[in-house]
C-alpha cells in the first residue's frame, strides 16, 4: 500500500488486542486441512498479499497460519516413482524443503504411503526436525493399504483362499513391522516432545492392529486403528 493508504491502514492497529487478533484469525485460518506435498498441485494457500500488506501483520498472520492451521501430507495418492524422484530433489519448492516454514507447522497428519527408504532418508529426518527444532506438537501417522497389499489379497480367490490370504498378510505384516523405516516411524510417534501422538492403520494390516499392545509398551503412547 502506498502514500495516504498507509496511513488508514495504520488504524487497525489502534484496534483491541483481541479484535486484531480475531480478524486475523479469520482471515488466515483455513476451515479445511491444508494438502501439502511435493508435487506441483500442492501449492500451500499461504496468504502472501495479506501478510505483506503491512510490516506488523506478518509476524502474528503467519504465527496462525503456522500453528493453528492442520496441515497434511500424502504420499499415497500419486504415483509412487514421481512423488520420490521430486522427494529425493533438493531443488523441490515444498515445505519439507524449507526448514524455515516447515519448523513453524503445529499439526501435521502424514500418510508416508510405502514406508521404504525415501521415507527413512528424507520423510523422517525433516519430520523429526520439525519436531526437535520446530514447533510440530502433534502428529497424526495414517498407514493406508497400498497396491502390493491388493496384490496379495487379490492372489487368493474368496472360500477356501481366505485362510491363505490372511497367512500372507500376516507374514507381509511381521516383516513391515521389524523394518527399519517401521522402526523409524515409531521413533517419530514415541518422541517426549509431542503432544499428542496418533497412529491410524487400515484394517488390512490386522496383525498390526493385533499387536496394538506391544506398540503402546514400545512408544509409551495410545494408538488409534481404523
Amino acid at each position: 500500500m502506498a502514500g495516504g493508504n498507509n496511513n488508514t491502514f495504520d488504524k487497525f492497529f489502534d484496534l483491541p488486542l483481541e479484535i486484531r487478533d480475531q480478524i486475523i484469525s479469520y482471515l488466515c485460518l483455513i476451515p479445511n486441512p491444508i494438502q501439502v506435498g511435493p508435487t506441483a498441485d500442492s501449492e500451500i494457500p499461504f496468504p502472501h498479499s495479506l501478510l505483506l500488506s503491512h510490516p506488523l501483520l506478518y509476524g502474528p498472520g503467519s504465527a496462525v497460519f503456522y500453528e493453528q492451521n492442520r496441515f497434511v501430507l500424502n504420499l499415497n495418492n500419486k504415483p509412487r516413482a514421481a512423488v520420490e524422484r521430486a522427494v529425493c530433489n533438493p531443488a523441490t519448492p515444498w515445505l519439507l524443503n524449507n526448514p524455515r516454514a516447515r519448523r513453524r507447522v503445529r499439526h501435521l497428519e502424514l500418510s508416508p504411503g510405502r514406508l521404504g527408504t525415501v521415507f527413512q532418508t528424507h520423510i523422517s529426518p525433516a519430520v523429526a526436525d520439525m519436531i526437535l527444532n520446530g514447533s510440530l506438537r502433534h502428529l497424526k501417522l495414517v498407514l493406508y493399504g497400498t497396491s502390493t497389499d491388493n496384490v496379495t489379497l487379490n492372489h487368493y480367490p474368496g472360500g477356501a483362499g481366505v485362510q491363505q490370504r490372511r497367512a500372507a498378510m500376516t507374514r507381509r505384516d511381521d516383516a513391515f513391522t521389524r523394518s527399519e523405516p517401521f522402526r523409524a516411524l515409531l521413533r517419530l510417534l514415541a518422541d517426549p516432545d509431542l503432544e499428542t501422538a496418533e497412529l491410524y492403520v487400515d484394517p488390512i494390516h490386522q496383525r498390526m492392529l493385533d499387536e496394538e499392545d506391544e506398540l503402546e509398551t514400545m512408544t509409551g503412547k495410545d494408538w488409534v486403528g481404523y
